[in-house]
């Protein structure tokens, strides 16, 4: 999928965070009755969703809602999370008379007084629990965000910190010459002509 949406290129980003998307959305069923081409199927299908989601869908919500997603974690583990639910509800619900479960009541049920179709029921009430938990949570950790006043140096520590000047370029970590100490934040796109001996 990635060459498709990249113009015949890998995106390593898109290969690696796919990769982990299908382990995600195959988690919830892990410990169900799944044929390895389920989930394969799965694995495959959480990929692209999630490669899709890198590519055209973290700018609408950066751009139209103005939600910025700076690590991707919706699509790594928010939409896969939300398929795996739905997977294992799937998964419950189709197993209903097939005998791949023992029958409730056998001291090796695994789900209790619940029926297969009832604990489908409740694996999309938890999704639904969940995703409610999250966006609240969500508005509420926005909110506090909105409301903090942010550095007048970002990315160096002089607004919280005492700061000695002298060897230590503090935004790269790495001892430099004393000519490099104190610089604006202008001077930093020019780090490859820096200062030659």
């Amino acid at each position: 999928m990635s060459r498709l949406v990249k113009k015949g290129k890998f995106d390593m980003v898109h290969v690696q965070n796919a990769t982990l998307a299908g382990g995600v959305a195959v988690g919830a069923a892990a410990d169900l009755y799944l044929h390895p081409s389920g989930a394969i199927g799965v694995g495959i299908f959480a990929g692209v969703v999630s490669v899709c989601g890198y590519e055209y869908l973290s700018d609408i919500l950066d751009e139209k809602f103005k939600i910025a997603d700076t690590c991707g974690v919706h699509n790594l583990h928010g939409m896969p999370g939300i398929i795996g639910g739905i997977v294992s509800a799937i998964a419950l619900a189709i197993a209903d008379g097939t005998g791949v479960y023992v029958s409730k009541g056998h001291e090796d049920y695994p789900f209790g007084d619940y029926t297969l179709q009832q604990q489908a029921g409740y694996q999309i009430a938890a999704v639904c629990v969940t995703l409610g938990i999250a966006i609240i949570a969500g508005l509420g950790v926005g909110l506090i965000v909105r409301q903090m006043t942010f550095p007048v140096h970002e990315f160096k520590d002089q607004d919280n910190y005492i700061v000695p000047g002298g060897d230590k370029d503090y935004l790269r970590g790495t001892i430099r010459k004393a000519h490099f100490s104190g610089r604006d934040d202008d001077d930093f796109d020019e780090l490859d002509d820096d200062y030659e001996d």
